[in-house]
């Protein structure tokens, strides 16, 4: 994620309804549009799974 979005994870850990990350951001990026992209993306790629999931429950 650093080269496209100025993101620098050092830690993580993923929990059941939310995640605690050690993190950077680079030069020429702010906090909190970081912040937003990665929950945009997340949440983006968490309701195409829980589709999928439907889907094959059909």
């Amino acid at each position: 994620m650093i080269g496209k979005k100025g993101l620098e994870i050092y830690e993580y850990c993923i929990m059941s309804s939310h995640i605690h990350m050690l993190c950077k951001v680079t030069d020429g990026f702010t906090l909190s549009d970081v912040i937003r992209d990665f929950k945009k993306f997340t949440s983006k790629k968490k309701l195409s799974g829980l589709a999928k999931k439907l889907i094959k429950a059909i």
